[in-house]
């Protein structure tokens, strides 16, 4: 029975090894990738809800809908500032 255990013992370190080599390789092509294309996943929490969304995007993405929000706050700020001339005379 010990002599059945020990080539099962030796096939799993040896498989081990194998597969760290698919590990490293995988890690370096991540630290290849551009840091514009990386996936980058945000817990969302939304109004009315208990349970916060996961939304993922690339930083590119992030960055353009930050971008658009700001803008569309920069929008509504001016419309409240400005003076509403309809109908006026």
């Amino acid at each position: 029975m010990k002599f059945a255990i020990i080539p099962i013992i030796a096939s799993t370190m040896i498989l081990g090894c194998k597969t760290n080599d698919n590990v490293n390789s995988s890690t370096e092509q991540l630290a290849e990738t551009k840091p514009q294309s990386r996936i980058i996943c945000k817990k969302i929490t939304v109004t009315g809800s208990r349970l916060p969304i996961r939304r993922c995007g690339t930083k590119q993405e992030w960055d353009e809908e930050k971008r658009q929000g700001e803008e569309h706050l920069r929008q509504l700020q001016a419309k409240q500032q400005a003076p509403n001339l309809v109908g006026e005379q």
